[in-house]
């Protein structure tokens, strides 16, 4: 997947990253909206975690992308960017 692409539903409900923040958030309000009495030290630490993965798995995305575009760069082609319109003709879009 490329920067930039959206996710539909059935791509995030497969996606490990989507899973650990809904237990990230199961875990919050199971803690302080139910009364579980976790340590707080505890319930920081695993949120710490499930929160470090979440970004490092996305750090390590960027950096995929990046090194694509990198090489994409040195092999000449210039990356594919969606936000970007096409050039227009020379003739200024006139058909003469």
């Amino acid at each position: 997947m490329q920067i930039g692409q959206h996710l539909d539903a059935a791509q995030a409900i497969h996606s490990r990253t989507f899973w650990v923040a809904v237990a990230t958030a199961i875990l919050v309000v199971l803690t302080q909206g139910l009364g579980w009495h976790l340590p707080t030290d505890t319930l920081l630490a695993a949120v710490s975690a499930l929160v470090s993965y979440i970004l490092g798995g996305s750090a390590v995305a960027v950096a995929h992308a990046r090194a694509a575009a990198a090489i994409a760069s040195a092999q000449g082609a210039a990356p594919a960017r969606r936000d970007v319109l096409p050039a227009s003709p020379p003739n200024g879009g006139t058909d003469a």
